[in-house]
């Protein structure tokens, strides 16, 4: 599907949508794309995969454009680092020897 199309295509939705009984803005091709990447980031795509699907020359583009809508990440980071910790001390192996075990096997 070409740029012009797409176009052509919001101009059309956003002419005859109503929402509220007032009718939308015109929604622009850039105001489209990072439409697109939000709903992409909302429904758990990877930045990696955003990155492809943008045609971003690297994932840097993705998360300099798009990180700020990626909230959580850090909880969720620490969450699985928690976890790791925990089943580690449970495991009875501790934190240290785990982590040597990791970085031996890459």
């Amino acid at each position: 599907m070409s740029p012009v199309q797409i176009r052509r295509d919001l101009a059309n939705l956003t002419k005859h949508a109503v929402v509220e009984r007032r009718p939308l803005e015109r929604l622009r091709l850039h105001q489209a794309r990072h439409t697109y990447a939000s709903f992409m980031i909302a429904a758990g795509v990877t930045a990696k995969a955003l990155s492809a699907f943008m045609g971003h020359s690297s994932i840097n583009v993705t998360f300099d454009l798009y990180g700020h809508l990626m909230p959580g990440a850090e909880a969720e980071a620490a969450a699985l680092l928690d976890s790791y910790i925990g089943a580690q001390v449970k495991a009875g192996e501790g934190v240290a020897r785990g982590a040597a075990e990791v970085t031996e096997a890459q």
